[in-house]
């Protein structure tokens, strides 16, 4: 099922929230809003899980996109701000992802599960992940960001302010 990306849709689709760590977030107010899983562009990625291999210490590609990812998230919690400091002193063009890009990740098919934090992330094998919960590099609003869970597969606005259980993954063109 496509989901419309346009922002009154998206609000709409947004007002549903799940689980009781989306709930906690909500109620302390760095979670505006929650969704269903994104769309993807077929052109801006692979299917999820398909096509991934490890190409160095630390970095794995997805094959049919080219887009290369560090293996391992930062680890610790950090703002919007941090994650993309992490990802800028990483060289080389690294960069928080897109929406559709960190989604892409995300395989909700597979029963196959990567252990990330005190949450399983549909990811393919070889990513070390500390929480589901990874910053994108779009922004919602002056003061808030997207996020993707790849424990659930779906997207959230934060504060950009706000870093508890949040991650930076990078990303790079080859």
């Amino acid at each position: 099922m496509k989901t419309n990306l346009s922002r009154g849709s998206t609000r709409t689709l947004m007002r549903r929230t799940v689980g009781l760590p989306v709930l906690w977030l909500a109620l302390a107010g760095a979670v505006h809003a929650q969704g269903d899983p994104v769309a993807v562009d077929a052109a801006a990625s692979a299917p999820a899980g398909v096509g991934f291999a490890a190409v160095s210490d630390g970095v794995i590609s997805n094959l049919a996109t080219g887009l290369l990812w560090t293996a391992s998230d930062n680890a610790a919690d950090v703002d919007w701000n941090q994650a993309q400091l992490r990802c800028k002193i990483q060289g080389d063009a690294w960069r928080l992802p897109s929406v559709a890009e960190l989604n892409s990740l995300y395989d909700g098919a597979t029963s196959a599960t990567v252990r990330c934090g005190s949450s399983n992330c549909k990811v393919p094998d070889g990513f070390k992940l500390t929480s589901a919960r990874q910053w994108t590099r779009e922004r919602y609003a002056a003061e808030e960001a997207w996020s993707v869970s790849l424990s659930k597969g779906n997207r959230a606005t934060v504060s950009v302010h706000y870093g508890f259980h949040m991650r930076a993954l990078c990303v790079r063109q080859p």
